[in-house]
């Protein structure tokens, strides 16, 4: 076992990779399997009897040994007890808040979360089984004493949130809800598993979408639930019921995309905080929203809770810039793809709907636009980037 002692990048070489070595393996085979044999009746009934990670049954849903391999790893790098990979990052975020939402109480959730969680909520847990939802001021902590009162079962958390990304106080917020008995739930996706510790800052549970950085290269779907140990149980539950099971092939490319994450979310910050920066002065912009710059309003709290900065920022223009100019910068854009699933090795860009994050928030004019920073160069990103600036605005 790596000692824990050990940088960072030196866990990352080494989580999860199993008895690869002593059979003489680099990394872990892949097991295209649904059904594991058994030699004898005794076997089949011992196995039944055991205890592990995903219940008894030794079958392939509950996880091969590359499954359990990645689940230990990142429940190592994120400090959790134990972890439970699902078949996406909304299958984690959903899985989790059916294992702790509880009918006739309310859950309450950040304005600005991520679209797909927003719709869930609202559309599922509120509407089909009559759980309370109630949407806060993330920034407003002392806002959440009366709500965590009112008969709450979870608070979720997401730092920085979706498209605008506001800090949260995640130490604050979760020693709130730990003296009122409310489970806390966080996405910590933008942090890659690395970057920030959710656990380690008060969190029960944290969910992430490991398609993004930790595969990295845009090829793969893949979910995981972190928890501490009185909340892992339920998680174990709840995602064997709801027949949670991830792909093996997107397990091994995430055992691989660890390797070198630590190296490629490097390239990601310096590109991201570049273009932030550079885009800060141009004068058609309102605002960007990016929590590593030294002027943002999040910048002490980011610097407290995160250990580094992912590529994903957006920006707002100005009020008075038609959403059709925008639409053909963006179209005019040459480095930077028009695609939604950010964290892959490529700069992408899209215009972000006013209503996917106005679930009771403050109103803001302009167009928004979300940017991911890939890893090419960054003056070919300023340049591609400058040029459609010039023609458009």
């Amino acid at each position: 076992m790596t000692d824990k002692l050990h940088h960072l990048d030196t866990r990352l070489a080494s989580f999860g990779r199993g008895d690869a070595s002593g059979e003489g393996y680099v990394n872990l085979p892949v097991h295209h399997a649904s059904s594991y044999i058994y030699s004898s009746v005794v076997d089949f009934k011992q196995a039944q009897l055991e205890t592990h990670n995903y219940g008894a049954e030794k079958y392939a849903r509950m996880g091969t040994e590359a499954v359990l391999a990645l689940e230990k790893a990142i429940a190592e790098l994120e400090h959790g007890y134990a972890a439970r990979a699902t078949s996406s990052g909304l299958s984690a975020i959903t899985t989790a808040l059916l294992a702790f939402a509880q009918p006739g109480k309310s859950i309450l959730i950040p304005k600005g979360v991520y679209p797909a969680t927003q719709v869930f909520c609202e559309n599922f847990l509120s509407q089909e089984l009559g759980i309370g939802v109630t949407f806060y001021d993330p920034r407003q902590t002392d806002q959440l004493v009366p709500l965590l009162e009112a008969g709450t079962s979870v608070l979720y958390l997401e730092s920085p949130t979706s498209n605008t990304f506001e800090v949260q106080d995640i130490p604050a917020l979760t020693e709130i809800a730990r003296s009122r008995g409310v489970t806390t739930i966080a996405d910590n996706t933008w942090s890659a598993s690395i970057l920030s510790q959710p656990i380690r800052l008060g969190v029960d549970v944290s969910v992430s979408s490991l398609s993004k950085y930790v595969c990295g290269h845009a090829d793969a779907l893949l979910g995981m639930i972190v928890a501490n140990e009185p909340c892992f149980e339920r998680i174990r539950i709840m995602a064997r019921l709801l027949g949670q099971n991830p792909s093996p092939d997107a397990v091994f490319l995430a055992l691989r995309g660890l390797r070198t994450l630590s190296i490629r979310l490097e390239r990601h910050k310096e590109n991201a905080l570049a273009l932030a920066g550079w885009l800060v002065d141009k004068p058609s912009i309102s605002e960007v929203y990016c929590p590593g710059l030294p002027n943002s309003l999040d910048n002490a709290l980011w610097k407290r809770d995160f250990s580094g900065h992912s590529g994903l920022f957006s920006v707002r223009f100005k009020d008075e810039i038609p959403t059709t100019r925008v639409d053909q910068f963006i179209d005019d854009l040459r480095l930077f793809r028009l695609g939604s699933s950010w964290g892959g090795f490529e700069s992408l860009i899209i215009p972000v709907d006013h209503d996917s994050f106005a679930s009771g928030h403050s109103a803001r004019d302009g167009v928004f636009c979300r940017i991911h920073a890939g890893t090419e160069h960054s003056q070919d990103l300023i340049d591609d980037l400058d040029r459609c600036f010039s023609k458009h605005f």
